[in-house]
């Protein structure tokens, strides 16, 4: 077997002839420092791994006059072509005297505009200032936030060069500059996971209006899926595992929408495998008693895994 064969079928139930091993990601930083700017394929071969390439590819509907962004530059590391508008755009201002780059994200709209702060070293970036400072903020976005779409074209083009080296994985969109694959994950980013849980318990309906503009974004690019050739699409992030909220919190404010954007992505071809991140054992799915939570996520093609959320090309265990 080959590092693909074996991979898929690890994710398929089947039993490989050896135990495929991987990672998660390969940081930049590590190959620069350690590896003399080897790439991420070298460093595979290197180790004797098996490989994986990750391709995130959006594109614009032109037919709402939406444009790749000029002012982004070229793309970071699982980093997408922004999508942007003219009642969407945005602006990048270095700011200096910090003791880390630290850059302002200024999100322009015809009504008004929003605004993060991000710092950066070699190996990651955090949040500095969080967007969504006031409840108002969220109908900005709900009004003027573009939709990317899968690039189909780009993805299967990169699938077709990395051939039997490994698989082809991307993740759901996330926000512009920085976000998450989950609905509720990418909430916190965008204000602070404290204040979200705050909010959750104070004014369930705006955090839920939230969720639901981000949702309605990430399924758009769902539905785009269709004919894309990748392997493994992951969903999710850290801020719904169980060391992070409670049972009741992933009942209400992650599982639904998770389902949505599964369900989406099964119209779309993609057949997967849920995993709920990582210390998620007391938020396993499969548990609740919500009827709708039950109806979506007992679909059978699914089977509840901890660590990450994650949806796979093919067809798994019963």
């Amino acid at each position: 077997m080959n590092s693909r064969q074996r991979l898929l079928c690890a994710l398929q139930g089947g039993q490989p002839a050896r135990l495929p091993a991987t990672t998660h990601h390969v940081m930049d930083s590590f190959r620069h420092r350690y590896l003399g700017d080897a790439s991420t394929q070298d460093f595979f071969e290197r180790f004797g791994l098996d490989g994986i390439r990750w391709v995130v590819a959006h594109r614009p509907d032109e037919s709402k006059r939406e444009f790749h962004d000029p002012l982004q530059g070229v793309p970071g590391f699982l980093e997408a072509s922004r999508v942007a508008s003219d009642g969407w755009r945005v602006f990048a201002e270095p700011l200096p005297n910090h003791e880390w780059p630290t850059t302002r994200y200024r999100f322009v709209t015809p009504k008004g505009e929003l605004s993060m702060v991000l710092q950066s070293n070699e190996h990651t970036s955090w949040v500095r200032e969080h967007l969504i400072k006031n409840k108002p903020d969220i109908d900005l976005m709900g009004e003027y936030v573009t939709a990317p779409k899968c690039d189909v074209e780009t993805v299967n083009r990169a699938a077709a060069e990395f051939g039997e080296r490994g698989i082809v994985r991307g993740h759901i969109c996330t926000f512009d500059v920085f976000g998450q694959p989950g609905t509720w994950q990418e909430a916190s980013c965008l204000v602070g996971i404290e204040r979200l849980i705050m909010e959750s318990y104070d004014d369930p309906a705006w955090v839920h209006a939230l969720l639901k503009i981000l949702l309605e974004r990430k399924l758009i690019y769902t539905r785009s899926l269709q004919g894309a050739a990748y392997d493994v699409i992951e969903l999710g992030g850290g801020d719904a595992s169980s060391t992070v909220i409670s049972p009741r919190l992933f009942e209400e404010f992650v599982a639904p929408y998770d389902a949505s954007i599964i369900a989406a992505a099964h119209e779309a071809g993609c057949h997967g495998n849920l995993h709920t991140a990582s210390h998620g054992r007391r938020c396993r799915p499969g548990r609740s008693q919500t009827p709708h939570r039950r109806q979506s996520l007992h679909d059978r093609r699914i089977r509840p895994v901890p660590l990450l959320h994650r949806l796979h090309r093919g067809t798994n265990p019963q």
